[in-house]
């Protein structure tokens, strides 16, 4: 039971908000249960003291910046008390959480092993309390094209007693079984930024499980949402963005084709 959820956090110069985090997380009731990767992509000067955390850690300190996907594979190697660790959550340092949120997405988890399910995450929602649509369908040109002017796609996500069934969820916060992300590779690191999260949860699919998003727990994020004020950041997403669509249409052709010569089940879409 003790330390089975490893967290990996990847700060780029978050700062304040680091400090937040690991403040929330040191208060948790189920402090007892956690340990910590903590990633520092680029320079910097943590006010809170590490040494104050009531869980294992270990604090990685890159020369060299990394994408998101490299931070996180890495850090999934970094585990303090690997041999306890069932769950991975990777977790955005401009995040907030308190209760029992992270041992009771744990419990979803486990309470819908039987069923398959790969992934969860919580509700998300802004620092005044705006939901955040982590939870989405997988998109397409047009939903592409919708968000290219300034247009936001429907995003139709149903659930049913406070869970749905979702064909993605945001990196925010997710939580996985750590076979299961060791299963998947990890995250693909052709993805410099942006679509990881997506493209995890179609690999998933690929393995017959299903991402699921938990209403009933919540947690805040403090987006910055770069890719709409930053040329570079735009380019990495759009390029990211073909790059999903490329693969997403594989494998809908694969389940296709599948399919239709062996009349197999496959997974529900969107």
């Amino acid at each position: 039971m003790a330390f089975e959820i490893h967290i990996s956090v990847v700060s780029h110069g978050h700062g304040q908000h680091i400090d937040s985090l690991l403040s929330d997380l040191a208060a948790l009731p189920s402090a007892d249960s956690l340990q910590l990767t903590l990633t520092l992509n680029i320079p910097e000067q943590l006010s809170f003291e590490l040494a104050k955390l009531p869980f294992p850690h270990v604090l990685q300190e890159n020369a060299t910046p990394f994408s998101f996907s490299k931070n996180h594979n890495l850090a999934f190697d970094l585990a303090p008390e690997p041999e306890s660790a069932r769950f991975f959550l990777v977790l955005n340092p401009d995040t907030r959480i308190e209760g029992s949120v992270l041992s009771d997405l744990a419990n979803v988890l486990n309470s819908f092993e039987s069923q398959n399910v790969g992934v969860v995450g919580p509700k998300v929602v802004d620092e005044h309390g705006k939901v955040q649509e982590n939870g989405r369908v997988f998109p397409d040109w047009a939903y592409l094209l919708k968000k290219l002017f300034g247009h936001e796609p429907a995003n139709p996500i149903h659930s049913v007693n406070n869970i749905a069934s979702v064909d993605w969820l945001a990196g925010m916060c997710v939580l996985l079984r750590r076979d299961t992300f060791r299963q998947l590779g990890g995250f693909d690191e052709a993805y410099r930024l942006y679509y990881e999260d997506v493209d995890l949860c179609l690999r998933l699919r690929q393995f017959g499980k299903t991402a699921i998003l938990a209403t009933d727990y919540q947690i805040v994020h403090i987006g910055q949402w770069k890719s709409r004020r930053n040329i570079t950041h735009l380019f990495w997403h759009c390029r990211s963005a073909l790059r999903f669509l490329g693969k997403l249409r594989a494998f809908r052709s694969k389940t296709t084709s599948s399919s239709n010569n062996t009349a197999a089940p496959t997974p529900n879409e969107e």
